[in-house]
């Protein structure tokens, strides 16, 4: 079994018991208890090598490794230096932007911070949704930074994502 088939198994797991424990709190299922509901859910999650921590852990780090694969990006935060507006990573980020905090962001946690603001419905899961709020250059670059600025990306190398990276 591969891990993206390990990860969707064990959603499936999860989701069922949500939805069971759901119907629990209405009264729904007679002599059910919660422990029997929490059994199998875990014994459902171990099936695939899981401890219930273990699993949400796994689904954040897949997450984010193909978060890495599917959105790569170059180049490194020079806190903007010489640009004359303010800097977009400022209109994104506020006040915990590299630009106004001064702590240069090393690719990983720029990738972290990307995928955050994907998880809270600020930026858009497919390509083409994704490249109409990115600034495209020359149909091959794409930027949240200015130009000649911090990160950038690949317009070739963006791809759908394998599963739903919005799952929680």
């Amino acid at each position: 079994m591969t891990d993206i088939e390990k990860l969707l198994e064990g959603r499936k797991v999860v989701d069922a018991y949500r939805e069971v424990h759901a119907d629990f709190g209405k009264g729904k299922l007679g002599k059910t208890t919660h422990a029997d509901l929490g059994l199998e859910l875990t014994q459902g999650l171990q099936e695939l090598g899981f401890a219930i921590g273990e699993f949400f852990e796994f689904d954040k780090q897949m997450k984010f490794n193909t978060f890495k694969e599917y959105r790569p990006f170059y180049g490194e935060c020079d806190f903007c230096e010489g640009y004359e507006d303010t800097p977009p990573c400022k209109a994104l980020y506020g006040n915990v932007s590299c630009y106004a905090t001064k702590q240069q962001a090393t690719k990983e946690k720029a990738l972290r911070a990307q995928l955050n603001r994907y998880q809270q419905g600020i930026h858009k899961w497919s390509v083409s949704e994704f490249l109409q709020e990115a600034k495209v250059s020359k149909g091959k670059y794409y930027s949240f930074c200015p130009p000649g600025h911090g990160y950038y990306g690949l317009v070739a190398e963006l791809k759908e994502f394998p599963f739903d990276m919005s799952w929680r």
